[in-house]
């Protein structure tokens, strides 16, 4: 039997090419599931070759908050752009100390298995902008102060402001949630 992994969120973006492998999703009672779309909520999913890219976008439906972003003097992921949040998160782990930081906060989402998952990591500005572009997650973008990946400056990062529906930069001691993604 193939190695079966957990898909971890609700599916908001399906690429349509196989990226070198074809995937297969299960429900529950490990019953294959056809046809899947953006929305679904697979349990787990298995993989038949090795794919160049994830193919489907997943994110967690329950914000974690409070966290401030640490590392108030020091610059440490800086790309805003889609496909970058992982390693700023890398960075972030890997450079960040003390408790309620970022990655205190990934750490804990990450060692709790959220949904069954070890590898949530925090969206960059525009990775965070196409989950707050999408109407699966309108719901947790419209109450919430949400951190990015990205920083602006050594002591300020970009957040989302639900209130004025607009992202804006602030002082990384500020105490705002995250939001956990699994692939871009």
């Amino acid at each position: 039997m193939e190695e079966r992994f957990y898909v971890g969120g609700k599916i908001y973006y399906i690429d349509p090419e196989d990226n070198g492998a074809t995937y297969h999703f299960y429900d529950i009672e490990g019953e294959e599931m056809a046809d899947v779309k953006v929305g679904d909520q697979p349990y787990e999913y298995t993989v038949e070759g090795k794919p160049s890219k994830d193919k489907y976008y997943v994110f967690c439906d329950e914000p974690m908050g409070c966290w401030k972003w640490g590392k108030y003097g020091k610059l440490l992921g800086t790309k805003t752009e889609i496909g970058t949040g992982r390693e700023n998160t890398r960075l972030i782990v890997n450079h960040d100390s003390g408790s309620m930081t970022l990655k205190a906060g990934i750490t804990l989402m990450n060692l709790a298995k959220v949904n069954g998952c070890s590898d949530w990591f925090i969206p960059s500005k525009e990775e965070a902008n196409e989950l707050i572009r999408s109407e699966l997650a309108k719901d947790i973008f419209d109450n919430e102060w949400i951190w990015s990946s990205s920083e602006y400056s050594a002591q300020y990062a970009w957040h989302w402001y639900s209130n004025s529906r607009v992202w804006d930069y602030a002082y990384k001691g500020h105490y705002f949630a995250l939001v956990g993604v699994r692939a871009f």
